[in-house]
């Protein structure tokens, strides 16, 4: 097994304002008022308490930070202070997870009944601290996507996860969408591009530089050439082996690896993507099912006839 490092820096400070590309999710509880009118308010306030904590949950699972709870609504952001390649997709899923927990209160969620709600999802850069250097306060984020995703939400239908198309680009094709057309939100002058979301489409639909090709790689050269050395002794022995490419997301490892891809087809090889994930704990073997499900898409079969060609 050999390790192509890509590198690594230290995560700034949260004490100090940073600019980031994040992704902002901003879920808000259908018929508050509504519960109020039919129900003493210490229940109302233990059934929305239990909903916030469903809430906070999913978005604490997929690596995203609480920013703050606003009355029967939590606001979240993906991308700080910590970054993933794939912050906009977490998001995704976390407003997926959050919809299916609340509107099915049997999956484990401390809820008295099904309750519905609102998301919206929005991405861009912003500038981000704790507004009390040193302290474990709430953060500080200033940014367009911050109002973007509460504007969104307003918008959005009972039960819907509406999100801007600069969210959909930066989930690179894993997000099932339908278009919603354009609007200008309240306060702002540039049209948005709106999607509800339907689910996750999968690693079939993936690839890593969607919007087109990719710029040219720079440097790197060491690395690549692990990676060379490593499929081309393959090709050559017909023995397997594993390379791990490490580094600190938006350090390029996908980059490396789309360059390489060329290389192992021309050796003769067929090239999937799949990934490992860390919000993936709770299901074993995803990466594997992931695997299979998107090598039986490119076969035009489902994932049991697939199975059953190889094993019988």
């Amino acid at each position: 097994m050999r390790e192509a490092p890509t590198g690594a820096g230290a995560a700034p400070s949260a004490d100090h304002g940073d600019r980031r590309v994040v992704t902002a999710l901003f879920a808000d509880l259908v018929d508050y008022v509504r519960m109020l009118a039919e129900h003493d308010p210490e229940v109302v306030r233990d059934r929305v308490t239990a909903a916030l904590t469903t809430m906070a949950d999913s978005i604490e699972r997929l690596g995203g930070t609480r920013e703050k709870f606003i009355g029967d609504a939590v606001m979240a952001v993906f991308g700080w202070p910590t970054s993933h390649d794939d912050d906009a997709l977490r998001a995704a899923l976390a407003a997926l997870s959050i919809r299916a927990a609340l509107q099915d209160p049997s999956g484990g969620a401390d809820l008295a009944e099904p309750l519905e709600v609102r998301i919206g999802i929005a991405t861009g850069e912003v500038v981000a601290g704790r507004r009390l250097p040193g302290a474990d306060g709430d953060l500080g984020l200033t940014g367009e996507a911050i109002t973007t995703a509460a504007r969104i939400q307003s918008l959005a239908q009972v039960g819907e996860i509406l999100m801007d198309a600069t969210t959909e680009a930066a989930a690179r094709g894993r997000l099932a969408t339908e278009p919603r057309g354009t609007v200008v939100l309240r306060g702002q002058s540039t049209p948005v591009e709106l999607l509800a979301l339907r689910g996750e489409a999968g690693m079939s639909a993936w690839t890593p530089f969607r919007a087109g090709a990719p710029g040219p790689l720079v440097g790197r050269q060491r690395e690549q050439a692990v990676i060379r050395e490593a499929i081309e002794r393959c090709a050559a022995t017909g023995a397997g082996g594993t390379i791990i490419v490490r580094g600190e997301a938006g350090m390029g490892k996908t980059r490396l690896l789309e360059a390489v891809e060329p290389l192992a087809r021309a050796n003769g090889f067929a090239w999937t993507w799949t990934e490992s994930v860390s919000y993936g704990r709770g299901e074993p073997y995803r990466w594997a099912r992931l695997f299979a499900q998107t090598v039986a898409d490119e076969q035009g079969v489902d994932s049991g006839t697939l199975a059953r060609r190889f094993l019988f």
